[in-house]
């Protein structure tokens, strides 16, 4: 009897160190993948994703009207486009452009950034992706209005209200 216990042992040993084995493989192959398994996520924890990209200035982003010329539009977002800019767009319906003609990151489109003061926007083309660079001095007047002046033309000047 003693017999029959001692093989039962041994392949039940043999069966968990082939399970042990194989789980150890598994998990080696899906850190290789960058997934990595945790015990520490519970139901009820909030988690939040940091993905290192730059944050937009939240009182930029939105949709604006120019107040001078009242189809003139500019949308700031804060998708970052990895090259230390976010990206925009803007139309004039006075052109008989509407924002939904617009081919996504193609002709109307532009990166931004904003610097303390300074503005600048890099219109895209959709035959070459070269910026066109735009600088302007902004004044932030409030969460709804700013003033945009060209930095090189001071006497172009520009001021937007926030319709979204």
């Amino acid at each position: 009897m003693s017999k029959k216990l001692n093989i039962c042992l041994a392949v039940v040993s043999l069966i968990l160190l082939a399970i042990s084995a194989l789980a150890g493989y598994r998990y080696s192959q899906n850190l290789e993948e960058g997934i990595i398994f945790s015990d520490n996520h519970y139901t009820n924890n909030m988690m939040i994703y940091d993905s290192g990209d730059p944050v937009a200035d939240p009182m930029m982003v939105g949709v604006w009207q120019c107040v001078e010329k009242l189809q003139w539009y500019k949308a700031y977002y804060d998708d970052y486009d990895q090259k230390g800019y976010f990206w925009g767009k803007e139309w004039d319906e006075a052109d008989d452009v509407m924002e939904e003609d617009l081919t996504y990151h193609g002709n109307g489109w532009f990166r931004w950034n904003k610097a303390g003061k300074e503005l600048i926007e890099l219109a895209t083309m959709e035959m070459v992706d070269v910026g066109i660079k735009k600088e302007y001095i902004i004044k932030q007047k409030d969460r709804n209005t700013f003033n945009l002046t060209e930095k090189y033309y001071k006497d172009k000047s520009y001021n937007f209200r926030r319709v979204e």
